[in-house]
């Protein structure tokens, strides 16, 4: 196997994120320390396994759902003593639990990364609080602009360090806040 055609991988565990998208993700976890982290679409883990450590740095708890452990990550998660857990389900099912889950600190960072993306931000948005943030993967692929400025809109949110950040990141992520 050619080791340059391999997809990326973080941590021995494919990562269906961009290098870059992880170096942006750096960046903000700079200046933005959430105390609850709930990711929807977990994949093959590596951006789950990422979430953790930093989620262990900042003094926070993560959760990581998806229908599968595709790669054995919450073995991951307990063999580095990570304050993540996995939730196999389909995110509907324990909505929720996730809700619950990003109250209990402040603030929280809800990532969509699933299925159904536009869904997802339009369900989550409703719950966010001021300083909350929340992510959608794949933005201009999968979530549309027009989708996004209506969430804004109706949940007075605002997009949080898009255009300088997120904006020149190649991992199509968009990056929103519930305003404080």
């Amino acid at each position: 196997m050619d080791i340059w055609r391999m997809k990326n991988h973080l941590f021995q565990r494919k990562m269906q994120q961009t290098y870059d998208a992880i170096n942006c993700f750096e960046k903000m976890f700079k200046f933005f320390k959430p105390k609850r982290i709930v990711e929807i679409g977990a994949g093959k883990g590596g951006l789950s396994i990422f979430l953790g450590i930093h989620a262990a740095l900042m003094d926070a708890k993560a959760i990581s759902i998806d229908r599968e452990d595709y790669m054995n990550t919450e073995d991951i998660f307990r063999k580095l003593s990570l304050p993540t857990q996995f939730l196999i389900s389909d995110y509907k099912l324990i909505f929720d639990e996730c809700v619950s889950f990003a109250h209990e600190d402040s603030p929280a960072l809800i990532l969509c990364d699933n299925g159904s993306k536009e869904e997802e931000l339009a369900l989550f948005a409703p719950h966010l609080r001021p300083g909350d943030v929340m992510m959608g993967h794949d933005y201009k692929i999968e979530i549309r602009e027009e989708v996004v400025e209506d969430i804004i809109k109706k949940h007075k949110l605002e997009y949080f360090y898009q255009n300088r950040l997120w904006g020149k990141c190649d991992s199509r992520w968009v990056c929103l806040r519930k305003k404080i």
